[in-house]
Parts: structure tokens; sequence; C-alpha cells
């Protein structure tokens, strides 16, 4: 039997946006993707599902911003980074 996990989207210092199943889990991905930097999980804020949610698919393509909640984000997106802004 398969448990599927329940993933959430997560944002640190309102910049970055990962998609993952724990604050735990949002500090292990987040180390991976930056190539070590820590980041603990007490600073990772799960936003709630039904939050909406815009995100530049591709920002070089001048496309349009996509705009989900955050609940089908987690969906679509699987556990990993989402986005970056830019402050």
């Amino acid at each position: 039997m398969t448990v599927e996990k329940t993933l959430h989207v997560f944002r640190y210092d309102d910049t970055d946006l990962v998609v993952a199943e724990s604050p735990v889990d949002a500090s292990a991905l987040y180390r991976e993707w930056s190539a070590g930097e820590e980041v603990a999980p007490s600073e990772w804020e799960q936003l709630d599902g039904g939050r909406l949610l815009s995100v530049y698919m591709n920002p070089e393509a001048d496309q349009p911003l996509t705009t989900q909640t955050c609940r089908e984000w987690a969906r679509r997106w699987g556990r990993g980074f989402l986005a970056r802004t830019e402050r």
C-alpha cells in the first residue's frame, strides 16, 4: 500500500517558495537546491492552501503570471523549489 504525502507551499523570508511536506522537509529541500545554505525549519511559513499565488513560469520568455491556489501549486508542481522573488 502506498501512502500519499500531503504537500504544501512554504515561504522563507518573503522571497523563496518551495513545495514540501513539512517545515523540516522544506529546509532539507532548500539545502539541496541552494547547495548547502541552511535555513531552520522554524523560518518556513506554511501558506494557506486556499491562498492565491501568482508565479512567472518562465520570466525570460515574457510569459504572463500563472495564478493558482497554493493547494493547486502543490499538486501541479510536486515536491521541489517553486519560485524566488527579488527584493
